[in-house]
């Protein structure tokens, strides 16, 4: 997110474009690893279930970003709502990085 930022500051396109890349793969591995851990607590009978709710919730999740941004674009310009994004983005991240270090490691599979 810092390039994609760091690329709205600067308008460079090639920035951007690295900045996309990145969070685009970071966001996968982020979701694989999301649904790998439900997928791997849930039991047999409950995996359909709690794959489409993780589904449902991760959708949701990714559209209303989109649609904010979109508003702050109508509002101000695309380039204040991006970096205004970002910044929550990153608050976001160094609040919840105090609570990643206390979950424990999912159980491994046998």
């Amino acid at each position: 997110m810092a390039l994609v930022a760091a690329a709205l500051a600067a308008r460079s396109l090639p920035l951007l474009v690295a900045g996309g890349l990145l969070a685009g793969a970071g966001q996968g591995l982020s979701f694989s690893a999301g649904l790998g851990a439900l997928v791997a607590a849930a039991s047999q009978d409950e995996r359909a279930e709690v794959s489409s709710a993780f589904f449902v919730v991760a959708y949701i999740a990714l559209s209303l970003p989109v649609v904010g941004i979109g508003v702050a674009a109508e509002l101000a310009s695309l380039r204040v709502g991006g970096l205004a994004f970002a910044a929550m983005v990153a608050v976001l991240a160094a609040a919840v990085l105090p609570l990643l270090r206390r979950v424990p490691a999912p159980p491994a599979r046998r």
